[in-house]
C-alpha cells in the first residue's frame, strides 16, 4: 500500500511578514552536491578606507535540485514578463 501523501497549499506562504528581507546584487559561485543546488549571493559595499566597491556574501541558499530546476524556470518566464513590461512602459 502507498503512504498517504499529505495535501500541500501551493498558494500559500505561512508566516511570510517573519522571512526576513536580503538584498543581494549577484551570485558568485554555484554547486550540485548531493542532490542540493548551492548559490552563493552577494551584495556590494563601499570599501571607505579605499573608495571601492567590493562585494560581500549576503546568503548562501541550498536548494533540492528538482526545486531548483521548477524556481529557475519560474523566475525565467517571470523575467520575461517583466522585459515585456518595460518595453511597454
Amino acid at each position: 500500500m502507498k503512504p498517504v501523501e499529505p495535501e500541500v497549499n501551493d498558494n500559500e506562504i505561512l508566516n511570510l511578514a517573519a522571512a526576513p528581507e536580503i538584498l543581494v546584487e549577484g551570485y558568485r559561485g554555484a554547486m550540485v552536491r548531493a542532490g542540493l543546488v548551492k548559490l552563493n549571493f552577494f551584495a556590494n559595499r563601499l570599501d571607505p578606507a579605499t573608495g571601492g566597491v567590493e562585494k560581500h556574501a549576503a546568503v548562501t541558499l541550498s536548494i533540492p535540485l528538482a526545486d531548483f530546476m521548477s524556481i529557475a524556470a519560474s523566475l525565467a518566464v517571470l523575467a520575461q514578463d517583466i522585459e515585456k513590461k518595460e518595453e511597454g512602459a
